[in-house]
């Protein structure tokens, strides 16, 4: 096993509760939420973001989304606080598992996001920098996103 901590922060043009949706909404996480341009995120059972929820999805090459993720709510603040665990599988092998806590600070005109990724990679460190990659892709989405 592999551990790395990503940390990321960004000041959005947007309000807190409008960054916390898109953060926690299954049909914009669909729109943003990918590692790459010519990749895709499909939710297949969208659930509301609640402590104790479990959502699953598909991520990858757009005619071939192989990787399957798991992300189970843990805290859900609105407009203030997520945490949630996500793991990640392809062909039911576990590739990575990874701890998002996220505080949101601002006003109606910004926010303060702060967040940081706890990974654990079981499959070395190509997994480590696929998260890594992904994960940069998709804050800088995100945060593009709800700006729009």
């Amino acid at each position: 096993m592999i551990h790395d901590t990503l940390t990321f922060t960004r000041t959005i043009a947007a309000r807190p509760a409008h960054v916390y949706h898109c953060l926690t909404d299954a049909s914009a996480r669909q729109i943003w939420n990918s590692n790459g341009e010519d990749a895709v995120f499909c939710v297949a059972n969208p659930q509301p973001a609640m402590a104790g929820g479990r959502e699953t999805g598909a991520v990858g090459p757009a005619d071939n989304p192989y990787v399957t993720a798991h992300a189970d709510w843990i805290i859900t603040t609105p407009g203030e606080q997520l945490v949630y665990a996500e793991t990640l599988e392809a062909e039911g092998t576990p590739l990575a598992t990874a701890l998002a806590c996220a505080q949101l600070a601002g006003d109606d005109a910004k926010t303060e996001l702060s967040l940081h990724v706890h990974v654990t990679s079981f499959t070395g460190q190509d997994t480590i920098d696929e998260v890594r990659a992904g994960w940069e892709y998709a804050v800088n989405a995100m945060a593009d996103f709800a700006e729009s």
